[in-house]
C-alpha cells in the first residue's frame, strides 16, 4: 500500500511533514476497503467504527506530548472496544487462547509499573481492552488473530518507551506492526463475515425454494383430488340421469287398459 510506504518512509527518515501526510490516511483507507466489500448491507458496522477510532488516535498522536499521548490512547481504546464486541459476538475465543493472553498482561504491567509514572492508570485500563481485543481476534480467524498479536506488540512497544526504554529503529517497527495488524485485522474480519452472510442468504434461498415446491406440490395434489371428486360427481350424476331416462322410458311404456301398445319408447328414443 502507497500511504504506508510513504509513512515508513517518512518513519525512517524522520520527516514529519511525510507522516502528518499519510498516518492519517491509513486507516480511511481500509475504511474504504471495508465499505467496499459491504455494499448493499445498511447495518452499522462495527470494523468501520474501530477504524474511525483509530484514524481520530492517529492523528491526535502526531502531536508531541503527554496530553495528545493520553488522548490518542483513548481513541485507540474505542477502537479495541469496538473490535472485541464485534469479535466476541460472533465467537469466543478458546479458554486457553484467554489464560495465555491473560498471563503476558501480567507479566507486561508489572515488569513496566514502576517505569511508567503517571501513565500507569491509562496504560492499565488500555492495555487490558488491547489484550481482549487480541485474544477475542483469535476465534476469528488465523488472520485476525495474527493482527491482533501485531497490534499488540506495536503498542506494547509504545508502552516500552512510554516507560523510558528504547532502541534503534523502535518507532519504525512499531508503525510497520501497527499498519500490518490494522490490514490483518480489517480484510481477516470483513472477509469471514462475509462468507458467513452469503451462507445464511444461501440456505434462506434454498429453504424458501423448497418451500415454494411444497406448496406447489400440495397445491396440485389438491387440484387433482378436486378434480377426480369432481369427475365422480359428474358419473354419478349422468348414472342417476341414465337411470331417471329408463325408468322414465319404462313408466312411459306398457299396455294401455284398452289393450294398445304406449310410444313410450319411441319417445325415449327422440
Amino acid at each position: 500500500m502507497l500511504v504506508v510506504a510513504v509513512e515508513l518512509i517518512g518513519v525512517a527518515t524522520d520527516v514529519r511533514v511525510l507522516q502528518w501526510i499519510a498516518k492519517p490516511l491509513i486507516a480511511p483507507v481500509l475504511i474504504w476497503c471495508v465499505a467496499s466489500l459491504r455494499q448493499g448491507e445498511r447495518r452499522p458496522n462495527l470494523m468501520i467504527a474501530a477504524l474511525a477510532f483509530a484514524t481520530v488516535g492517529d492523528i491526535v498522536l502526531l502531536v508531541p506530548g503527554t496530553l495528545p499521548f493520553v488522548l490518542g490512547m483513548a481513541a485507540f481504546l474505542g477502537t479495541q472496544v469496538m473490535l472485541t464486541i464485534a469479535f466476541v459476538g460472533r465467537r469466543r475465543p478458546k479458554s486457553w487462547t484467554v489464560v495465555g493472553y491473560g498471563v503476558l498482561w501480567v507479566v507486561v504491567n508489572t515488569s513496566l509499573w514502576n517505569q511508567l509514572g503517571g501513565l500507569r492508570v491509562p496504560i492499565l485500563v488500555y492495555s487490558i481492552a488491547l489484550t481482549a481485543m487480541a485474544c477475542a481476534a483469535t476465534a476469528i480467524s488465523a488472520r485476525t488473530g495474527v493482527g491482533g498479536a501485531l497490534f499488540l506488540l506495536s503498542d506494547l512497544l509504545i508502552g516500552v518507551g512510554a516507560a523510558g526504554m528504547d532502541f534503534p529503529g523502535r518507532d519504525l517497527v512499531v508503525m510497520s506492526t501497527y499498519a500490518a495488524a490494522l490490514y490483518l485485522i480489517a480484510t481477516g474480519a470483513t472477509a469471514t463475515g462475509s462468507g458467513a452472510t452469503g451462507a445464511t442468504a444461501t440456505g434462506a434461498t434454498a429453504t424458501g425454494s423448497a418451500a415454494t415446491g411444497s406448496a406447489a406440490t400440495g397445491s396440485a395434489a389438491t387440484g387433482s383430488a378436486a378434480t377426480g371428486s369432481a369427475a365422480t360427481g359428474s358419473a354419478a350424476t349422468g348414472s342417476a340421469a341414465t337411470g331417471s331416462v329408463a325408468t322414465g322410458s319404462g313408466e312411459a311404456g306398457g299396455i294401455a287398459p284398452d289393450g294398445t301398445a304406449r310410444g313410450g319408447t319411441a319417445t325415449a328414443a327422440h
